[in-house]
C-alpha cells in the first residue's frame, strides 16, 4: 500500500491543554458571575479552553455522545446530537423537498441550495431552544456507483463533479452565510467511502479511485464550509472508518485542513481508543465514550489529551450556533424570522412545487407520445403500485396530507370520471399479488394508460435491492398496456433503475421521477399533461445488464473499472446526462482553441438554438476525452458546472432564438482552484492534465456519451484541441508526493 503522508505522531492531534481533572475546581454560575466561555466578545479558541478548564473529565465525557448534558452548575443544559438525516433531522412534519438525486437530476445547483434553505430554516425555526439540537446528518456525499444500493436516492449520483457541486450548495443552503454563527450544523457523509453492502462492508479501493472519485465531492463539502463530517460504518482497505487515522488525521486534518467535528455513525465505533485517537470526535450512541473514557483515561492519562480534542471541537460547534451568546447578537435566533410559521410556508411549498418538476427525465418519447392531449382524453386508466403511493423511501420528512399522488392530480386535471384507478399489485411494489381484473377493467376502452412503479419498500437503508429485474408481476403489468395497443407512460417513481432491456423498445414513454415528494402528482401529472417540458437528465448510467456494470456481485467491490460514465462499457440503456424535452435544440459553431499548452485554461464557444415548437429548457454538458493515454484515466471527464438555457436567464428558450455560451474549460492551475480540473493519479501523485494527447472536446445537449460515441448532432470537428510542447508529464502540473492537489 502506498503510503503518501508521513506518520502523523500522536501529540499532534492534540490541539488544547491537556489539563488535569484534579484540577478542577467546581464552578457554579450565578447571576453576578459569566465565565469567559458565555462571552461571545472572546474567540472561540478562548472559549473553548475556558470550557476544557472548568469541566472534569466525566462532564466532558457526557457531553461528547449521542445525548449531551446537561451540566447544571455551569448552566449548559442537554444537546441531543443526533437529527437524523439531511431534510429529517428530528421527527416530525415539514416542507417534503425532492429526494437528493432528484435534485441532482436537475442539474440545476440553486435547487440544491434551496432544498438546504428551507430545511435549515424549518430545523432552526423548531428548535429555538437548542436542547432538540441542529445537527444535519447529512446531506450524503457518497457515489451512485452501483444500482442495487438502497441509499442512492440520498445522494447526488455517479459523477464527482455534478455531485460536488450539488453538496456545496446544499451546505451553504443549511449553514447559512453569516462569518460567525451556523444556522444549523451540515454533514457531510459517510467518510470517505459507505457505497456498498449493508453496513458498506470492506472497501478495498486504490489511492487512484479514492482520489478522483470518491473524495472531490466530500472535498467539495470542506470548500463550503462545512461544520462535520460523519465517518463511516465501512472499513476502508481493511480499517475502519471511524477509527482510521490516515483519514480523519492525515487527510482530513492534516492535508484539508478540516477544523470542524466529526461523528460517528451510529455504532460505528468499535474501539474507543481507537476511535478517539484516529480523530473521531463524537460517538452516536450512549455506548463508547460517555461511560468508557472516564476509565481509560484513569489507566492512560495521554488519553485526556484526545478527550480534550474531541470535547473542544464539540463546544466549538455549538458556541458557533450561538447557544451560550445573547440572542440578540445571533442572526439565526431573530423569532421574527426564525419561528414556525415558516414552516409549510407558501414560499416554501412553493419551492417544493418547483423543484419537484425540475427532477423529472422523459427518458423516451417514441411518435411524440407525450403530452397526452387533455382536451381529448376520454378515459385515462392510471395503473400501478405508485400511481396511488406518496412514495416516500424514507430519511425524508413525513409526507402529509398537502402532498399529492399521481392519481389524486391527475383526477383534479381531468376530473375523477375521465380517469380509472387500478394499483394492479395488491400488496405495493413486490407486486406478488396481482389483481389482472382490475388492470384489465380500468383499461377497458381506456384512450391512454399510466403505470407507475415505486421503489418504497425496495430501496432503503440496510435494504439493498435483491434483483435488478422487474419485481414479482409489474412485468405483466406492462404486458397488459403493451398488447392494448394503446399509448401508454411508464413512470418509474424510484432512485435505482429496474430492468426493461427486453421490452423497452415496446413502451412508448419512459420518465424517471425518482422522489418528488411533496408535490409528486402534481409534477408527473404536468409533465404528462404537457404543461410542463421537462429538462432532466440521468444522474446516473441505467445499464442493459448488471454485466455492463460488474455483475450480480459488483455492489461489494468499489474498484471503479467498469463502473459509472466514466469508465463504463459502451452501449447503456440510457446514459449519464441523458433527458429528452417536448423540443429540439440544435448546437453549432463549438469552437475552441487550436492549440493550448499544458496547464491552460481555454475558452469554448457554442451556439445553441431551439428549433422546435415551444419553449423549453436545455441543460448543456462540455466534457473531454483523451486518446492514447500515458497512463490510466476516467474515458470521459465532464468538465463544467451545469449551465441551465431557461426563461428568465437566456432568451435561447423560446422558438427561433439562439444563443453563444462561453464555456471556461480549465486545464491547469494558472490561480484557478484545481478541484475543477482533470485529474490523473500517477506514482503516488494527483497531477492536473498533463499529456493531452489528442483530447477531443464535445459539447452535448442531453445525450451524454451519445454525443462522445456516435459523433451526432451537436458536435463539429473543429473543436479538438491539441496541446503544445512535451507529451509526457508537465513538471508544473505536478505537486509535492503525498499532497492532494486541493
Amino acid at each position: 500500500m502506498i503510503h503518501f503522508w508521513p506518520t502523523v505522531q500522536i501529540c499532534a492531534t492534540i490541539l488544547f491543554n491537556a489539563g488535569s481533572s484534579a484540577a478542577i475546581q467546581p464552578l457554579q454560575v450565578t447571576k453576578n458571575s459569566t465565565p469567559p466561555f458565555r462571552n461571545p466578545n472572546l474567540t472561540i479558541a478562548a472559549r473553548v479552553e475556558n470550557l476544557i478548564s472548568l469541566l472534569s473529565v466525566e462532564e466532558k465525557a457526557q457531553l461528547i455522545g449521542k445525548a449531551s448534558g446537561p451540566i447544571p452548575r455551569l448552566g449548559i443544559e442537554s444537546y441531543s446530537w443526533r437529527q437524523g438525516t439531511f431534510q429529517q433531522c428530528n421527527s416530525g412534519y415539514r416542507t417534503a423537498m425532492p429526494q437528493n438525486l432528484g435534485i441532482a437530476a436537475s442539474f440545476n445547483v440553486s435547487n440544491a441550495f434551496i432544498s438546504g434553505l428551507v430545511t435549515g430554516i424549518e430545523f432552526r425555526s423548531e428548535h429555538m431552544d437548542y436542547s432538540k439540537g441542529l445537527t444535519c446528518y447529512g446531506p450524503m456525499t457518497n457515489i451512485f456507483r452501483n444500482v442495487m444500493w438502497g441509499r442512492n436516492h440520498e445522494g447526488y449520483g455517479e459523477d464527482p463533479f455534478l455531485a460536488g457541486e450539488m453538496v456545496y450548495q446544499m451546505v451553504q443552503g443549511l449553514q447559512g452565510n453569516d462569518s460567525k454563527y451556523f444556522r444549523v450544523h451540515a454533514m457531510c457523509k459517510h467518510f470517505s467511502t459507505f457505497d456498498g453492502p449493508g453496513n458498506g462492508g470492506d472497501a478495498w479501493i486504490s489511492d487512484r479511485d479514492w482520489f478522483t472519485t470518491y473524495l472531490p465531492p466530500m472535498k467539495r463539502c470542506l470548500d463550503a464550509g462545512v461544520s462535520s463530517y460523519m465517518c463511516s460504518y465501512a472499513k476502508l482497505n481493511g480499517v475502519y472508518g471511524c477509527q482510521n487515522p490516515r483519514v480523519l488525521n492525515d487527510l482530513l486534518r492534516d492535508v484539508w485542513n478540516f477544523d470542524g467535528f466529526v461523528m460517528s455513525d451510529m455504532g460505528a465505533i468499535h474501539d474507543t481508543v481507537a476511535a478517539i485517537t484516529a480523530g473521531c470526535d463524537l460517538d452516536d450512541t450512549a455506548n463508547n465514550y460517555q461511560p468508557q473514557l472516564p476509565g481509560l483515561i484513569k489507566q492512560n492519562s495521554t488519553l485526556l489529551g484526545y478527550l480534550n480534542t474531541a470535547f473542544g471541537r464539540a463546544m466549538a460547534a455549538r458556541l458557533r450556533l450561538g447557544e451560550f451568546d445573547p440572542p440578540d447578537m445571533v442572526p439565526y435566533a431573530n423569532p421574527a424570522v426564525y419561528n414556525t410559521s415558516r414552516i409549510y410556508s407558501k414560499e416554501f411549498l412553493q419551492h417544493s412545487h418547483d423543484a419537484a418538476v425540475q427532477t423529472l427525465v422523459l427518458l423516451q418519447n417514441t411518435h411524440n407520445t407525450l403530452p397526452f392531449a387533455a382536451a381529448t382524453l376520454r378515459k385515462l386508466a392510471v395503473l400501478g403500485p405508485g400511481a396511488d403511493n406518496h412514495g416516500d423511501p424514507g430519511y425524508g420528512p413525513k409526507v402529509t396530507g398537502q402532498s399529492n399522488t399521481t392519481r389524486a392530480s391527475l383526477e383534479a386535471l381531468l376530473g375523477a370520471s375521465r380517469v380509472a384507478y387500478a394499483a394492479g399489485c395488491d400488496d405495493g411494489a413486490l407486486c406478488t399479488n396481482y389483481n389482472e381484473s382490475a388492470v384489465s377493467d380500468a383499461l377497458s376502452g381506456a384512450d391512454a394508460a399510466v403505470v407507475v412503479l415505486t421503489g418504497q419498500g425496495l430501496e432503503a437503508e440496510n435494504h439493498d435491492r435483491k434483483t435488478f429485474e422487474l419485481y414479482g408481476n409489474t412485468s405483466a403489468l406492462l404486458a397488459s398496456c403493451i398488447h392494448r395497443d394503446i399509448p401508454f407512460a411508464l413512470v418509474v417513481a424510484a432512485a435505482d433503475p429496474f430492468n426493461i432491456t427486453g421490452i423497452v423498445d415496446s413502451i412508448p414513454a419512459i420518465i424517471q421521477a425518482f422522489y418528488p415528494q411533496e408535490y409528486a402528482g402534481d409534477a408527473i401529472a404536468a409533465v404528462l399533461l404537457g404543461d410542463y417540458n421537462p429538462a432532466g437528465r440521468l444522474p446516473y448510467t441505467w445499464p442493459r445488464s448488471l454485466d455492463q456494470v460488474g455483475g450480480e456481485d459488483a455492489i461489494g467491490n468499489y474498484t471503479m473499472k467498469g463502473k459509472t460514465y466514466r469508465y463504463s462499457q459502451p452501449d447503456p440503456l440510457f446514459p449519464f446526462g441523458f433527458g429528452l424535452s417536448y423540443t429540439t435544440f440544435e448546437y453549432a459553431s463549438l469552437i475552441a482553441p487550436s492549440t493550448a499548452s499544458t496547464c491552460d485554461a481555454i475558452q469554448v464557444n457554442v451556439t445553441v438554438k431551439n428549433t422546435g415548437p415551444r419553449d423549453g429548457t436545455e441543460v448543456v454538458q462540455l466534457y473531454v476525452q483523451f486518446h492514447n493515454p500515458t497512463m490510466p484515466t476516467p474515458d470521459v471527464y465532464r468538465i463544467m458546472p451545469p449551465t441551465i438555457l431557461q426563461g428568465d436567464h437566456v432568451p435561447s428558450v423560446v422558438p427561433c432564438l439562439c444563443v453563444v455560451l462561453e464555456c471556461p474549460v480549465l486545464l491547469g492551475r494558472n490561480g484557478m482552484n484545481p478541484r475543477r480540473h482533470l485529474m490523473y493519479w500517477c506514482s503516488g501523485r494527483v497531477v492536473c492534465v498533463t499529456s493531452c494527447l489528442e483530447g477531443g472536446l464535445y459539447c452535448g445537449f442531453g445525450f451524454g456519451l451519445h454525443i462522445c460515441a456516435v459523433r451526432s448532432t451537436g458536435l463539429d470537428d473543429s473543436c479538438h484541441t491539441h496541446c503544445t510542447g512535451n507529451s509526457g508529464l508537465s513538471s508544473e502540473c505536478l505537486l509535492p508526493a503525498g499532497r492532494a492537489p486541493w
